[in-house]
């Protein structure tokens, strides 16, 4: 995203009680089909995934 390019930022939530990783699991499924149906010339780019640190912490935990 620059000056030149136009962008539209849809900043998704998970509800309270919810599991952050079966969230962004299941959003990562639909953005392909989500993708097909849009202009080939608009992109699809996640900017933030917060599931990094929480599998590598989870990793840490079993690893210990």
């Amino acid at each position: 995203m620059d000056d030149e390019n136009p962008a539209v930022i849809l900043n998704i939530q998970r509800q309270p009680g919810a599991n952050t990783i079966s969230v962004v699991k299941a959003i990562k499924a639909v953005l392909p089909q989500l993708e097909v149906n849009l202009p080939a010339s608009i992109k699809v780019t996640p900017l933030t995934d917060l599931t990094t640190a929480i599998n590598a912490s989870v990793d840490d935990v079993e690893l210990s």
